[in-house]
């Protein structure tokens, strides 16, 4: 014991000893059961946050791709009815322009009639006043008074 004495350690050892390990124990009891307890209420959380955020983003992926499936379906849905308009339109613009030309053929045809009854007319006009105009040509030729022979008016 020769060391200890060397030291400075004598009987009240024991004492400080068991003051230590009661003051532990107190301060254990009193003071670091509530740190430990909220440290560990940390952690929890803590470690629950990441958890709760890798479930986040897991369903983030998948909110994305049924988004992504969803989206293509609405794109390709709506890419069928505008092509069905676009085919309707189609058929209504053919629709229309046979319409129109059948009109257009139609009103051509009546014109030409009218156009070939007018310059019939016209021609029996014109072949009824040949002989008065023939005649007044050569009336006038000849003179006011005189009739060719073997004409007839």
């Amino acid at each position: 014991m020769d060391i200890f004495q060397q030291l400075g350690v004598n009987h009240t050892v024991w004492i400080q000893f068991v003051l230590f390990v009661v003051s532990i124990w107190i301060l254990q009891k009193a003071v670091f059961q509530d740190f430990a307890q909220a440290a560990f209420d940390r952690e929890q959380r803590t470690r629950g946050s990441e958890d709760r955020a890798v479930q986040f983003a897991e369903k983030t992926k998948i909110l994305s791709s049924q988004y992504e499936t969803e989206a293509r379906a609405l794109n390709d849905e709506v890419k069928k009815h505008f092509e069905q308009a676009r085919k309707e339109a189609s058929k209504k613009v053919e629709e229309f322009v046979q319409t129109s030309r059948h009109q257009s053929q139609k009103t051509l045809e009546e014109t030409r009639a009218r156009v070939a009854q007018e310059l019939h007319r016209a021609r029996d006009g014109a072949s009824r006043e040949v002989p008065e105009v023939v005649a007044s040509i050569i009336r006038r030729m000849l003179g006011s008074g005189a009739q060719p022979k073997g004409w007839q008016q």
